[in-house]
Formats: C-alpha cells, structure tokens, sequence
C-alpha cells in the first residue's frame, strides 16, 4: 500500500458508525468515511495516503492482476485472464472482453488511454512501468504487450497488482463511482454514508459476496459500546494504533475476531527542516534512547491492542527484511535538551506509551513534548524534530514498501531523498534485475544507518465481525477490507 506497500498504512483512530437496517443482507460495515472527499470523486487515485482510501479504491477498481493467496505465484489475473513472460524483457497480458457496470464495453482506446495515464501520472507505487520502452495492445488478439528496455521479473506483476494501478473511469470526479469495473460500485454517497452495490460485470465478481454494503460512521460516538449488542453491525475494523479506550469498549462484544500478522510497523521520522535533526548526531542521540525504550513496549500497550518492538520498516515474513539490524549505540555528541514530537491523533490516547517514552528520554536529560496534528506526514512547524507514523508493510515485494516510503513528492521520508538517492536510484531507475531485490535490501539499511527513520513496534490489524460473516477468504498477510471476498455464513 501502500502500501503502500501500502498501503499502502496509514492507520486511523477508530471511527464509528450509523447503522442502516433497511435489508438484512446489506453488509453493515464501520468505516471513517470523514476521510473521504465529500464531493463525487471520494478519493485521490493517484495518492492514497491512508489505507481505507486504498482499501476502497481495491473494491472499486481492478488492475491487470491482483495478488492471490490462491494462486503459486502469488498473483492472479484480474483485467488480463492470462499473462506470461515472453523473453526477459516483455510480460504479455491478454485481456478479457470487459464491461463498465453499466453493462457498457470496455473500449481498446479506453484500455489504451489508462495504461499510457499509469505511465504518466505520479502514483504513490508505480515506478517500473514509467521504464517500459513500448506498450502494444492488438485489438483483435487482445494481447497487451509491455516491453521493456532491459530484463524484467516479477516485480512487475507487485507494481500491476496494487490498488492505484486499477482501471478507473475517466469522470469519476464529476460524475463519482457509479461506473466502474471493480467488485463493486457507488449506489449513494451522502457524505455520512457510502452504499456500495455488486458490479456483476466485474472480473472479480463472485456469486457468493456480499451484493450489498453499507460504510457509515456512528452517529452518536457515546454509543460505541452498544456495538454487536443493540446496534447491528458486520465489520469494525481495529488498527494496531487505534483508539485504545474506544477500542476497549467494543472487543469484548465482538462475536468474531479476525487478526493480521503483525504489518502495522510505528516508526519516527524527522524534519528536514529542523537545525537539530539535520544534524547526524542528534538523530544517532535519539535512536539510541529509543533503542533503549523498545523493550518497554510489550507491557506499555498490552491492556488492549499489544504491539512489539520492532528495527525495521519491513515486517518479518516479507521479502526485503534483514537478516539483523545493527543495534544504535549511545552517543554523547548529541546536543539534544528540549525537542517537540509530532503526534497523529491516532496516537494520543496511547498515555502509557508515550509517558515510558518521555521518562526513558528525561532520564538522559532530554524533554519530549509531543504535539497532536492532523495537517499531514509533512507538515512539520520548524521547531519540530520528529514525526510519528504509522505504515502497514502487507507489500509482497519491497519494491511497493520503498516506493511509498522513499519516494518523492509524497512518501514520508522523501524530504531526505539526496541522503539515499543513489540506492534508491539503482532500484527504480536500473536495468539490473539481477540485483535489485539486494538493492532492495541495501536501501533499507542505509535508510536505517543514517537514522532517516527509526522503527518503534509492530501490531496487527484486527477486524470485529459479527456471526453472520465469513473470513476464510481473507489473508492474514495481507489485511486489507476485501469486502468481495467476505461471503455469509
């Protein structure tokens, strides 16, 4: 996702819901609709920078493939029915007659004109395909053709199979999501209320998924510990950094818990404009005091969502994890009394957590004050040294991680671009296949060595379900709300 990726994560603190009881088979699901756009076009495709705009762009959209846990390779055909390597530098596609849910057909200019916007627009995760030298697609063969100037493995297939790759309409943003080739389409937005329907004409289409949805909010928050006993609901979907209070209220009530692997990795990240985290030194002082907190943080946050430390940015069990990190060691050339720390509100009411934090800093003559804002991962003041954030690393190629991380304009440690560029240049800008996943691998370390980020903990996404609902589609590597593959019990 995005993410990311990655989201891909970018998690948010748990927002709730109005119910709607109008049909019974309506999938009544818990989602922070204020995160959308009011207007007709929900969302920015291009740059989804939560994973609940990511996650509703996947049930609306579809791409050439889409990663399965069904299939060996990890992928399988979504827009494209079949597709195959023919030689090193070309992936073949051949495209399935498709229709819009209007019943409309998908037209080869309309094909056409998509592909070349992918290679064009600046998306959060398409990097490899900006490099192809030609792109053919044969209307009467329906084979698309993408060429590429040097060798080209899977990693392809990763960048083709995420959420903002997706084939969407061209007026999405005057006329919405009523017409789309994903699972599902928009029936009615309200701006407090998203009513998806069934696209029958969607490759993704499947009998047995919920024909309907409704995301929605709570009308009345106070109310939240109501939820599953006398408010009806489906879904609530828990972050690892969701509202630990909120939380508390509504866990216990769930009749079904479906939980990740751990993907949701915190981690600080600094202000580029800030005199004192320019400085090596002082970012080095500061990695070291929270090398020294982690351990703190099984016991700071096991009343209700528990995390784990964690020294990377890419979970374990994904590709492009190391096989050790080196552990920062203290450093008296640090010049660090007084720093302010940038909180999402996500986070503010993980007390526990961040009071250990400013105890393990004081006890080595520091003081943290921590600022909530909700202006964006890059809206630093000045005077601010760092930033917390949150990402759900479900990527299964660290080309996506990296991509949404590292790249600029919009990922969260792209301020400091010139401080890894040449690594990050020899992943997205080489005809080196053969090196590229220890490239991969290579930035990771060296975004880590020169403290442009510093990992904190690791917890799971978590989905409270009801007894009606049907999981066993999901992927706990993966987690994201795939309504269409959710069926009734």
């Amino acid at each position: 996702m995005k993410k990311i990726f990655i989201i891909i994560l970018i998690a948010v603190t748990l927002v709730y819901v109005q119910q709607d009881k109008d049909d019974k088979n309506v999938m009544q699901i818990l989602f922070p609709v204020v995160l959308l756009k009011p207007g007709p076009e929900l969302l920015d495709p291009d740059n989804t920078e939560t994973i609940w705009e990511y996650y509703l762009l996947e049930n609306l959209s579809c791409g050439l493939v889409r990663d399965s846990k069904f299939s060996a390779s990890g992928y399988e055909g979504c827009l494209a029915e079949r597709f195959y390597q023919e030689g090193d530098n070309t992936w073949v596609f051949n495209i399935r007659k498709l229709q819009w849910s209007d019943g409309a057909e998908v037209t080869a200019q309309e094909i056409l004109a998509w592909i070349e916007s992918l290679r064009s627009a600046n998306k959060r995760h398409i990097r490899f395909l900006k490099l192809a030298n030609e792109i053919n697609f044969d209307e009467q063969t329906r084979q698309l053709k993408i060429h590429f100037p040097f060798k080209m493995d899977m990693t392809i297939l990763h960048e083709l199979s995420l959420a903002d790759s997706g084939l969407i309409p061209n007026s999405f943003a005057e006329r919405g999501w009523g017409k789309t080739i994903g699972p599902y389409s928009v029936a009615e937005w309200t701006g407090n209320t998203l009513k998806l329907v069934a696209n029958k004409f969607s490759p993704l289409y499947r009998a047995e998924m919920p024909q309907s949805a409704t995301l929605m909010k709570l009308a009345d928050p106070s109310r939240r510990g109501e939820i599953f006993k006398t408010i009806d609901l489906d879904i609530v979907a828990l972050s690892a950094t969701s509202n630990p209070k909120a939380a508390s209220l509504v866990l216990p009530n769930a009749p079904q818990t479906w939980k990740s692997h751990p993907m949701t990795i915190s981690f600080f990240h600094f202000n580029i404009n800030n005199t004192f985290a320019q400085d090596f030194a002082n970012r080095n002082e500061f990695a070291s005091i929270v090398s020294e907190f982690r351990s703190q943080v099984p016991e700071l946050t096991k009343a209700v969502l528990p995390s784990m430390p964690e020294t990377q940015l890419v979970p374990d069990g994904f590709s492009g994890r190391l096989a050790s990190v080196k552990s920062s060691a203290r450093n008296p050339q640090g010049h660090l009394k007084h720093i302010k720390i940038k909180l999402d509100s996500i986070y503010k009411e993980s007390v526990a957590l961040f009071e250990g934090l400013k105890v393990t800093f004081k006890n080595h003559g520091i003081d943290i004050e921590f600022i909530v804002s909700d202006k964006g991962v890059l809206a630093f003041e000045s005077d601010e040294f760092a930033g917390i954030y949150a990402f759900l690393g479900n990527q299964l190629d660290a080309s996506g991680t990296w991509s949404f991380l590292a790249g600029p304009p919009n990922g969260p440690l792209s301020p400091w671009l010139n401080e890894y560029k040449s690594s990050y240049d020899r992943i997205f800008h080489s005809n080196d296949v053969n090196n590229r996943q220890q490239n991969l691998k290579l930035l990771h370390q060296e975004i880590l060595e020169k403290k442009i980020a510093v990992p904190l903990m690791v917890g799971s996404q978590r989905y409270l379900l009801s007894n009606r609902v049907d999981a066993s589609r999901w992927n706990q590597f993966d987690s994201r709300l795939r309504i269409y593959d959710l069926q009734w019990k």
